[in-house]
């Protein structure tokens, strides 16, 4: 039945080899990233024209392409970050929060995840939500499953993380016993988490409480200053996602070596900022986590991996150059007829059907009335794009994570 169904498909659209899967989804991606890079490489060609979304999105890409430059600055742009870590002791670990929070602010995943979400039971609401995280592995089980693969596959990982942190500077031995150490704290922070199935069920990510209540189970960790350093707003309330595993957390930062600790933060900037950083670095993070774990046998090539990273930084204001270039007219307007067409006939066949009761088909109106149509590009431009309407205002600026706000992304 899957040759059936799949086997065509197969066929013609072998695994590229700058990827560890293939699907129509990533058949359309490969398009849609071709034309972002036009769109990038034209842009960064600069010019009296360019648009301000144009002058963004393409020093961004051209910053971003810049390898000559990235491989000379070595690890001075991160330098501030290691000096921060550096600065922890056995007798101020009160300012791991603060550090936590400016990593975060950079996208270093450490120790936990924090961001918003819809209010699983208010569609119309959005909500800080904070849950596990700080894991190198993809999720709990890598951690915890004892199969012959897992063993290995634990033990490249250490020796990964050892070669990361010797790149940056340490010596060998000690790279090793950190690399060793952080496995160590992984696990007991894995063994305290929830496993992939749990964390689909919303039932069990799903624990809205005021933010006096959560705090309250973070003794020692300043969560005002974790907030003020990754530039959040003070939330009220917040969706406490995974409550059994911040006693652990505590634990780790509390108790485990202050050595251990700093490796593990210089680590997660290292691998969470590889693309930025001299290729040595970068193509050791490839090698684990792209050749190792996933099985993809090429880096992507740079061009691919630019246009990804300003999407995911500039995602609207690139989303606006590519409306202008690809939707434009009344592309919008054609799509959005196609749909309520689509909308009035489910609406005929609600009518039609006889094993439906009056007051179910009414309900079924309801829902079909409900769904909200996001065609393309929002109806309301965000901030950030309206420069280019208006007259010359300074734009927003906004942090460089997403934090606390909703992406909406042009595919």
């Amino acid at each position: 039945m899957y040759k059936f169904a799949c086997g065509h498909f197969n066929a013609n659209h072998p695994i590229p080899s700058d990827q560890s899967e293939v699907d129509p989804f990533h058949v359309l991606y490969n398009v849609n990233t071709q034309e972002l890079s036009t769109i990038l490489e034209k842009a960064q060609a600069g010019g009296a024209t360019r648009s301000p979304d144009e002058q963004k999105i393409g020093d961004y890409f051209k910053a971003c392409m810049n390898t000559t430059l990235i491989n000379a600055e070595g690890l001075k742009p991160i330098q501030p970050l290691l000096d921060k870590i550096d600065t922890l002791s056995p007798t101020n670990r009160a300012e791991l929060a603060a550090i936590i929070g400016e990593l975060q602010r950079h996208s270093v995943n450490a120790f936990f995840g924090f961001g918003e979400q819809q209010d699983f039971t208010d569609a119309t609401k959005q909500i800080a939500f904070i849950q596990q995280g700080g894991l190198g592995l993809p999720e709990k089980d890598y951690y915890t499953r004892t199969g012959e693969k897992d063993v290995k596959l634990r033990a490249q990982y250490v020796a990964h993380i050892t070669k990361m942190l010797t790149l940056a500077g340490s010596r060998p031995e000690q790279a090793l016993k950190d690399a060793q150490n952080i496995l160590t704290m992984e696990t007991a922070l894995a063994n305290a988490s929830l496993g992939a199935v749990d964390m689909r069920e919303p039932e069990k990510t799903y624990h809205l409480q005021p933010i006096a209540t959560f705090t309250a189970a973070l003794p020692g960790f300043n969560f005002t200053a974790y907030e003020d350093a990754i530039h959040s707003p003070h939330v009220t309330e917040i969706n406490n996602s995974t409550p059994q595993f911040w006693s652990e957390m505590i634990k780790q930062m509390q108790t485990a070596d202050i050595a251990t600790i700093k490796a593990y933060l210089r680590y997660q900037l290292l691998t969470n900022l590889h693309r930025n950083l001299p290729k040595q670095l970068d193509d050791e993070n490839f090698d684990f986590y792209g050749l190792i774990l996933y099985g993809q046998p090429e880096q992507q090539p740079r061009w691919k991996r630019c246009s990804a990273a300003v999407d995911g930084a500039l995602g609207e204001a690139l989303g606006k150059v590519y409306v202008d270039q690809y939707f434009a007219g009344d592309s919008k307007t054609r799509m959005l007829q196609m749909v309520h067409d689509i909308e009035a006939a489910m609406s005929r066949d609600v009518d039609q059907i006889d094993w439906m009761s009056p007051a179910t088909k009414v309900r079924a109106r309801e829902k079909l009335a409900s769904v909200a149509n996001k065609i393309g590009y929002p109806d309301k431009v965000p901030r950030l794009l309206q420069s280019h309407r208006q007259a010359r205002r300074p734009n927003r600026q906004l942090p460089a994570r997403r934090r606390l706000r909703e992406r909406s992304r042009t595919q």
